[in-house]
């Protein structure tokens, strides 16, 4: 391996490029109008040995899957170009690359048997071909089940992360601030409301009210895009902050003026959930439902993990009345956060994929 430090080059770029002295190489579509996924990223954006193509969507809505199906249609037009590289990343199991090693990634699996099939596919054309298979997913759980559901693939962890700013160590705001980030939040008629993570019912019936009737003094800020219907059901409580879709960077500036971060859904997807290393990347305690989403919360011992809603709301108000509590989550925080900086995260991959490509 040979360092040579890269920044994401533009789709067009690329196709101009005669020679690359990079053997890996990655296409990411990064929207204008919608969240991006903010794992692969800032993930690959901070590789040093991974050729990173971004194709930019359009700034105009409804344009994303327009725009993806050019991207698609471009990549099938050079996929020559792309098959003289020795490593490819990729993030479904369809797609047809002839690289000597490619890299599926799994975030956010479905566990269920049509993606079984579609993953063992994908193994068994590539063994044909001699080709190497390898999967990176972001926790034990996800890697057990591929284990458990693959003949020919090398599982690796490589987990959630964050970026990781300088905190300051304590609040600007003198206010007790509990904040709730997701790139939408939609409730009853709102188009994904039933969606298990853009859906917010338990935080608007449950959690708010219970929250509002007894402590008024505790603020909510609120980061992401609000459906109609949400923000209706919340316009009689004063004590809640709205700042829209915002970049990754900005969500987590916004997180570092807050006291504790929530997470109050009680459906588990059985992932590793990119909110909650976001809010440790703000260095924020954090109360959550106990679920395979949020072990890590109970860990590492970095706030708390409840089994329904009103211990959810009981915690945040200890923790308002308990400020050394909140100092003992905050140094647990700290003392782990370093392992999932984004940089950190991408060595690791990097070096586990080459140690693999070398066998």
């Amino acid at each position: 391996m040979t360092s040579t430090k890269i920044n994401p080059e533009n789709f067009i770029k690329w196709t101009l490029r005669r020679t690359d002295s990079l053997e890996s190489i990655v296409f990411l579509f990064a929207s204008k109008v919608n969240a991006n996924n903010a794992r692969y990223l800032p993930l690959f954006e901070a590789t040093e040995y991974i050729r990173v193509v971004i194709f930019n969507g359009l700034p105009i809505r409804y344009t994303d899957l327009v725009s993806f199906r050019v991207f698609n249609f471009l990549k099938w037009l050079f996929r020559k170009k792309i098959n003289r590289y020795k490593i490819i990343h990729f993030f479904n199991p369809q797609n047809n690359y002839s690289n000597l090693i490619q890299v599926l990634h799994v975030d956010d699996p479905s566990y269920d048997s049509n993606e079984v099939i579609k993953l063992n596919n994908w193994e068994n054309k590539l063994v044909k071909k001699r080709f190497t298979p390898l999967i990176v997913c972001t926790n034990k759980y996800t890697s057990n089940w591929l284990r458990s559901n693959t003949k020919y693939s090398e599982v690796l962890i490589i987990e959630q992360g964050f970026h990781n700013l300088e905190i300051s160590g304590e609040n600007s705001e003198k206010d007790f601030i509990c904040c709730y980030s997701a790139p939408y939040i939609n409730y009853g008629k709102d188009k994904n409301s039933l969606h298990t993570s853009y859906g917010a019912q338990v935080l608007i019936e449950e959690i708010i009210p219970e929250l509002y009737s007894r402590d008024r003094t505790i603020q909510l800020h609120i980061i992401g895009r609000v459906g109609k219907c949400a923000k209706k059901a919340l316009r009689n409580y004063n004590n809640i902050k709205y700042f829209g879709l915002i970049s990754p960077e900005k969500n987590i500036q916004v997180l570092m003026d807050c006291s504790i971060g929530l997470y109050p859904r009680k459906y588990d997807n059985k992932r590793s959930v990119l909110k909650i290393f976001t809010y440790m990347g703000a260095g924020l305690p954090v109360v959550t439902f106990d679920l395979i989403d949020t072990e890590i919360i109970k860990k590492e011992n970095l706030g708390y993990s409840v089994k329904c809603s009103k211990e959810f709301v009981d915690k945040i108000i200890d923790l308002k009345s308990s400020p050394e509590t909140l100092k003992h989550f905050k140094k647990n925080i700290n003392s782990v956060r370093e392992n999932y900086d984004w940089k950190i995260l991408a060595k690791k991959m990097e070096t586990l994929i080459w140690k693999a490509s070398i066998r």
